[in-house]
């Protein structure tokens, strides 16, 4: 040990000092402890008889407030610790008054341009905190929607594959005549008709039937040329309604369904209301309301419904989405359309795939068997459900994958209307003042922690981390969609920053000397 060595200068100033009886403190770091008189050499025994006083990192304020007490040889009351605590808080108030109004502008400006989307990361955590709100408060079970599946079955009774052909028309005029008659409320189509056959005359007249029988008939089209649905003139002709088949979708759990395209404004003037006329209803919107969309209105985020010249209510959407490109297989929705869309609450994968919510269209047709009575009142959605079907979806789950068929993602907007549920996104203004308070919880989470061991910090950090996500799927239950990557990112800054700031303030305090 150097103690023992005859030239060491720091043995043989604090021997100098104990022979002068010059008061000597020792001070202990790193867990160290005063030494015993066998363990240090004849001239420095003394020191064993001294009071060390110990400098820990987790409470290094304290304790080093306290070696200079020692070292002035005053008393330290309570007051003055608390005056000395004040001022450090107050040191600790201004620069969290300069590092906050920094970080928010600076995070909400990576949330406003999707930053952690080019990775999906964003919409990943929004999208399972969706999920997981499930489990609290599912969309309400509303078995007023079915789906009439054309599926492999159908396909061997019918002893052909589904392919699109004239021959569907006819069995789609049959499928019509029997679900109106069985009292079906709603017979929507995920397919289009955009070609005149020889059988959309018999399909034209079991809508008009259905119509006398209170049965809707609402088809499905992928494109609007001038106004007018690229629909058969035949099926147009009969008053039946339509809708477009878009369905968008966003990485992970989380799909949108377009509900609605707002129109592009004649003038500025016009352009500056927040409501604008409202075209082109989604074909689960055709199917729930029997009204049209008269106009979108932003700030309110809600969709007026028109039947004739009544207006009949207000539909709530979930965000306002500006289209950066044209969807694929829907050109119904152009570059640059503003349309008002809905964050889908997707149903469990086997919802949509057993009775009673599931019925083959082969059994449907088959004379031979009555139609299920619980069809009656019910909204009926066909669409394919075949290994070939191209209209097929992923939807990501961590390591797990599943695939929904289209006209089950519709079945899942219907459900959503039907229910009245909304997922809503937080407006600007409030997600501005929620990265403000997280910002704000780093700051005071990183002064409360200064003096607590890095295990408890640690500990402190990952319960509050819990808690925050426990509160987005609270919310996400009730329809309140939190941003959380940002918001733990404003939270993170404030708490390393200003952390880095304290870190400097106390390397200061320990290179200034005492005088």
């Amino acid at each position: 040990m150097r103690l023992w060595a005859a030239q060491d200068y720091v043995a043989h100033e604090v021997a100098t000092a104990l022979d002068r009886n010059i008061r000597v403190v020792p001070v202990l770091t790193d867990g160290a402890r005063m030494p015993t008189r066998e363990q240090l050499p004849p001239r420095l025994a003394a020191l064993a008889d001294c009071q060390g006083l110990t400098i820990d990192d987790a409470h290094f304020r304290e304790d080093f407030d306290r070696l200079v007490d020692v070292i002035e040889q005053r008393p330290r009351r309570w007051g003055e610790r608390e005056r000395d605590r004040a001022l450090r808080l107050l040191r600790y108030v201004k620069r969290t008054s300069v590092v906050v109004p920094l970080i928010v502008p600076l995070v909400f400006f990576a949330a406003w341009v999707r930053l952690f989307s080019m990775w999906g990361i964003d919409t990943q955590i929004a999208s399972y905190t969706l999920w997981l709100s499930k489990g609290l408060s599912p969309v309400a079970g509303e078995h007023r929607a079915a789906i009439v599946a054309l599926d492999e079955h159908t396909e061997r009774v019918l002893g052909r594959a589904y392919d699109g052909a004239p021959f569907w028309r006819g069995e789609h005029a049959r499928l019509v005549e029997r679900l109106s008659q069985a009292g079906a409320a709603v017979i929507a189509f995920d397919f289009f008709f955009e070609r005149d056959t020889e059988f959309d005359a018999a399909l034209a007249e079991a809508v008009r039937l259905a119509g006398e029988r209170g049965t809707r008939v609402v088809f499905g089209v992928r494109a609007i040329d001038h106004g007018i649905p690229r629909l058969t003139p035949a099926l147009l002709q009969t008053g039946a309604r339509w809708g477009v088949l878009c369905i968008g979708h966003k990485r992970g759990y989380l799909f949108t369904a377009p509900l609605a395209r707002a129109l592009p404004q004649a003038d500025e003037a016009a352009q500056a209301a927040d409501c604008r006329r409202a075209d082109s209803p989604a074909l689960a919107l055709a199917a729930v309301f029997d009204a049209e969309p008269a106009d979108v209105c932003a700030a309110r985020r809600s969709i007026t419904l028109a039947s004739g010249s009544n207006r009949i209510s207000h539909l709530q959407f979930s965000e306002m989405q500006h289209m950066r490109s044209t969807p694929a297989q829907c050109p119904a929705l152009a570059r640059d359309d503003d349309v008002a869309t809905g964050l889908l609450v997707l149903s469990p994968l086997d919802y949509w795939r057993q009775p009673p919510q599931r019925h083959s269209y082969a059994d449907l047709l088959d004379p031979q068997r009555a139609v299920p009575e619980g069809l009656t009142g019910r909204t009926l959605l066909v669409g394919v459900e075949t290994a070939a079907a191209r209209d097929v979806h992923i939807v990501e789950r961590g390591l797990w994958r599943e695939e929904r068929f289209g006209v089950e993602l519709h079945a899942d907007a219907l459900r959503n209307l039907l229910s009245g549920f909304t997922v809503r996104p937080l407006q600007a203004s409030t997600q501005f003042a929620i990265m403000l308070a997280f910002a704000l919880l780093g700051a005071g989470a990183r002064f409360l922690t200064l003096h607590v061991s890095r295990g408890a910090r640690i500990a402190i950090l990952v319960a509050l981390l819990l808690a925050y996500f426990a509160l987005s799927v609270v919310l996400s239950s009730l329809g309140i969609l939190l941003n959380p990557m940002y918001d733990i990112v404003a939270f993170a800054l404030a708490y390393r920053i200003l952390g880095w700031l304290e870190s400097r303030a106390d390397s200061a305090i320990v290179a200034e000397p005492v005088q």
